[in-house]
Order: structure tokens, then C-alpha cells, then sequence
């Protein structure tokens, strides 16, 4: 409920769309984070991010390498 109700007021709103790449309100308010983009999948795609996130992606492109390095390929990371 307060889902619907957030996403009726302007504030909610624009929170939703600056946070749209992650997935908006729903990445942030429902339990369950269904289809919901994460900073691997982000990074694997090169997504542009509305705010900086470049030591999240650092982090994330330094898990790549390592896995990589130990024979996976990117089609095998999980990353939702």
C-alpha cells in the first residue's frame, strides 16, 4: 500500500524516476526485489547511473576480473 501511495505524490515520483535504473521505488520498498537491476548487471552492461557510483562499479569490475580469472565467463555471473 504504501507503494502506490509513494508513487502518487510528486516526491515519490521523482524518486522513483531518478532511481528508475535500479528498478525505482520497487527496489527500495518491496521485500522480495524482483527483476530488480543490481551494480553487477550494471556494470557488465556499462549502464549509465544517474548518480556516480564509480567505487561501487570499481568493486564490481574487480569481482568481474577475479571471476573471470578463475575460468567463468560473464554469461555465468549471476547478477539479480
Amino acid at each position: 500500500m504504501s507503494y502506490h501511495f509513494s508513487m502518487e505524490i510528486e516526491k515519490g515520483y521523482e524518486f522513483n524516476e531518478q532511481k528508475k535504473y535500479k528498478g525505482g521505488l520497487k527496489y527500495y520498498m518491496l521485500p522480495w526485489l524482483n527483476n530488480n537491476v543490481g551494480i553487477l548487471e550494471t556494470t557488465i552492461k556499462n549502464s549509465e547511473t544517474p548518480e556516480p557510483l564509480d567505487w561501487m562499479k570499481k568493486s564490481a569490475k574487480e569481482y568481474i576480473n577475479l571471476r573471470i580469472e578463475n575460468g567463468e565467463s560473464l554469461n555465468d555471473l549471476e547478477y539479480k
